[in-house]
């Protein structure tokens, strides 16, 4: 069971291939926000996403989309009528979806951590988790 849970956190919470440069922790949540970028040609998107983890320092997140979003785009985050600004740093497919995670650039990160309204629902330590 332990492993089903583990595989199933895995897959929902930013656990992208490759190697985790993350210097920080995630927290599990489960929000919705609205992002919005440029594609290649130029068209606007904009989507009500899953905001499906955050930095404790709230430098990045993951986000779940229904559509992917190219490495390197820049996207802006609308979160509690703040706007935040960062990139795409990985795009990861899913069995449902895309699962993208972002950077946020600096003077965002700094925005969201000022933001004292915005507690995301529910918010679990990933690292608290007893997987095995």
């Amino acid at each position: 069971m332990a492993d089903k849970i583990h595989d199933m956190v895995s897959k929902r919470t930013g656990q992208f291939t490759g190697l985790d440069r993350r210097t920080d922790h995630r927290l599990l949540c489960s929000s919705l926000i609205q992002l919005s970028w440029l594609d290649a040609d130029h068209s606007i998107h904009r989507e009500m996403v899953v905001l499906e983890n955050i930095s404790t320092r709230r430098r990045g997140m993951a986000v779940f989309v229904s559509t992917p979003i190219e490495s390197d785009t820049r996207v802006n985050v609308l979160v509690n009528d703040i706007a935040l600004q960062g990139h795409v740093r990985r795009c990861s497919s899913q069995h449902d979806g895309y699962l993208i995670g972002l950077e946020l650039d600096e003077q965002s990160h700094l925005n969201l951590s000022s933001l004292e309204g915005f507690i995301p629902e529910p918010l679990i330590a990933i690292d608290q988790l007893k997987l095995d």
